[in-house]
């Protein structure tokens, strides 16, 4: 589930015709101990629903902490029937958008 950017990402000549139209979580990380969330993104499109990475933009790392974290970790759905990285992928999509990182909709 990547996030619909509401403005795709062109890397110009970089990959000349490409335009990156989403961004995916390619992972995240807790720290409890240290009340630390690192996320990881990349830039890409969609193929007929398959996730192409975008060849010419760099992943790119976010830490969610302090305030942020724990407001994050608090509005994480009671649902114990969704798996729970798409709960948590969910909110750090919301966070991201809301923290202005990326403007989108979750698809």
């Amino acid at each position: 589930m990547p996030l619909l950017l509401t403005a795709a990402f062109s890397p110009g000549d970089l990959d000349p015709g490409k335009s990156y139209t989403h961004v995916k979580v390619l992972s995240f990380s807790m720290s409890i101990a240290h009340s630390v969330i690192e996320v990881t993104v990349e830039r890409g499109y969609l193929d007929d629903g398959a996730w192409v990475k975008g060849e010419k933009a760099p992943t790119q790392r976010f830490v969610i902490k302090d305030d942020d974290y724990t407001t994050l970790v608090a509005s994480l759905p009671e649902d114990d029937t969704t798996p729970l990285y798409t709960q948590v992928a969910n909110v750090i999509y919301n966070w991201l958008t809301t923290n202005g990182h990326f403007a989108g909709t979750i698809v």
